[in-house]
């Protein structure tokens, strides 16, 4: 009776004969809205652990050896190197992978080999003070040349079968001065066409650092060549080498000639081809980096980045006669020691993108063509590619080549999952204090 009383009072328009299929159908509709929006979030989790989840757990597995003619060499390159969460050592026979890629975080610079999807493993590398050792990657990917600490060994490692032939003669800084030679910091390292020979930078110790070039072999041998005017630039095949010469007669500031020199593996002379540039050389200088002798051993690019920090002028070379084939102007080139590639007959700059990741450009001709784009922050100090992973096919992935706030996917997945946790969790607490 008091309620009915308390009821006769309420207007009509708030307690009506159909309060209750009322009440009934907006309950209804808000466990309808909590059945929808529950299934849209299973399939969303459930849509990111199957996109995220094979990556993942291939960073924990060890892949299986690259065996037969297609495991002998890589096939293709990632057209985005984006953030990883786990990263691991390099296994023993990952089989052959597409390039190398140093990222740096305050002091501590790292190396990596990356996969051809992007994936990325540590290089077995301690810091030295050889100036930062370089490692190098063979043509076809299958091989590793890199310093593994500062006493040494140097080692090449064979990704497909997992043999690693060491030179212990070879180590880094003065605390290697017990050995024979020592490599030279931030310099690049040359194979030849089969990846079975390895053309490096050092110096013997016993002459007090007196600068060579050493030449290895997959069989443990080490060549000595010495060149006092002249600094490698690549093979031609497997049984010839290309040096770069340059003069500057009196006081001038430019340099005024250039020369390819051809030699066979001991650095006897076979023939020297004068480089004609369209334009007189505005090069002043000559570096380690200078010269890139492309993979069929036609080309010879010879890269000046002595202009300014921000651009680069990059000539382009038949080795045959001497007569140019082009010249590339890049902007934004990586100012470190990472020099240039090739993407079959193609030449391949790494570049920086102020405000953004970078990448890497083909040039074809007067046109260029951005075949890799590395993500925002990545913080990617250099990059060298084996050149046939380049001339390969391209893994573009979930996003291809885009670097935008979007591309983040995994960290916009776990932001709105835990956003949602933490929203479905106070609306708990809520309703069980009410």
């Amino acid at each position: 009776e008091a309620l009915e009383e308390l009821v006769a009072e309420v207007p009509a328009h708030v307690v009506s004969p159909a309060l209750g299929a009322t009440t009934w159908r907006a309950g209804q509709r808000r466990r309808i809205g909590r059945r929808l929006g529950g299934t849209a979030l299973a399939i969303g989790v459930a849509t990111a652990v199957a996109v995220s989840l094979p990556p993942m757990v291939g960073e924990f597995r060890s892949l299986p050896p690259a065996t037969g003619a297609d495991g002998d060499r890589v096939q293709g390159y990632p057209q985005r190197i984006g953030h990883q969460w786990l990263v691991h050592d390099l296994p023993e026979r990952p089989g052959p992978v597409a390039g190398l890629m140093e990222t740096a975080t305050g002091d501590e610079a790292n190396w990596y080999a990356l996969s051809e999807t992007g994936h990325r493993w540590r290089l077995p590398m301690d810091p030295n003070s050889a100036g930062d050792a370089y490692p190098t990657i063979s043509p076809d990917g299958r091989r590793l040349g890199y310093l593994t600490r500062d006493l040494g060994p140097y080692v090449i490692h064979d990704l497909a079968t997992g043999e690693r032939v060491e030179f212990p003669q070879i180590s880094g800084g003065i605390n290697g001065a017990q050995t024979r030679y020592l490599v030279t910091g931030q310099t690049p390292g040359f194979w030849s066409a089969d990846g079975s020979k390895l053309l490096i930078w050092g110096s013997r110790f016993i002459d007090g650092g007196l600068h060579t070039v050493l030449l290895l072999d997959v069989n443990g041998t080490v060549r000595e060549i010495s060149q006092t005017a002249a600094v490698p630039a690549g093979f031609i095949g497997n049984d010839s080498l290309v040096w770069v010469t340059s003069s500057r007669p009196g006081a001038e500031e430019r340099l005024t000639a250039i020369a390819a020199v051809i030699t066979s593996l001991d650095g006897a002379p076979i023939r020297t081809v004068p480089l004609r540039p369209t334009l007189p050389w505005e090069m002043t200088s000559t570096s380690a980096w200078t010269g890139t002798v492309s993979p069929d051993g036609q080309q010879l690019l010879i890269i000046d980045n002595t202009r300014t920090t921000d651009e680069a002028l990059i000539y382009q070379f038949y080795l045959r006669d001497g007569s140019q084939l082009g010249e590339l102007d890049v902007s934004y080139p990586f100012a470190g020691p990472c020099g240039t590639g090739w993407a079959g007959a193609n030449p391949v700059v790494p570049f920086a993108d102020r405000g953004r990741g970078g990448g890497v450009s083909k040039h074809v001709g007067e046109h260029s063509e951005r075949m890799v784009s590395f993500e925002r922050g990545a913080g990617i100090d250099c990059v060298t590619w084996a050149s046939d992973a380049l001339a390969g096919t391209g893994h573009g992935g979930l996003f291809g080549q885009h670097d935008w706030w979007w591309t983040w996917w995994r960290e916009i997945v776990a932001g709105v999952l835990l956003v949602g946790a933490l929203w479905a969790g106070l609306r708990r607490r809520r309703r069980r204090r009410a």
